[in-house]
Order: structure tokens, then sequence, then C-alpha cells
């Protein structure tokens, strides 16, 4: 579903524990992590993956 989300959406907000963890674009998430896709920047901002489905 991230590729759907970097594809549709300029600014992504993701929000763990009912606080917003990090904010930006897909680029800015990508290069804040340090990461190649937005899946595994995404568990690597909330710390783990325990809040997948």
């Amino acid at each position: 579903i991230m590729q759907e989300v970097a594809a549709l959406c300029d600014q992504i907000i993701i929000i763990s524990n009912g606080m917003v963890a990090a904010q930006g674009t897909s680029d800015e998430l990508l290069q804040k992590t340090g990461k190649d896709n937005l899946e595994d920047a995404f568990i690597e901002i909330i710390g783990s993956e325990d809040g997948l489905v």
C-alpha cells in the first residue's frame, strides 16, 4: 500500500501512538531513514512491526 501512498500523495504524515512521528514527502522520509522503500521507512519511523496489520 505504501507504493500507492508514494504515487498519490505529495505529503505523508505517519502517526504512531496518537502522535505525529514523521512528516514530509516520500523522498524526505526515505532520506531521513536511509531506507530504499516506504515500507521499510515506515517501520523505521514507528520503531517496530507491531503497528502493522
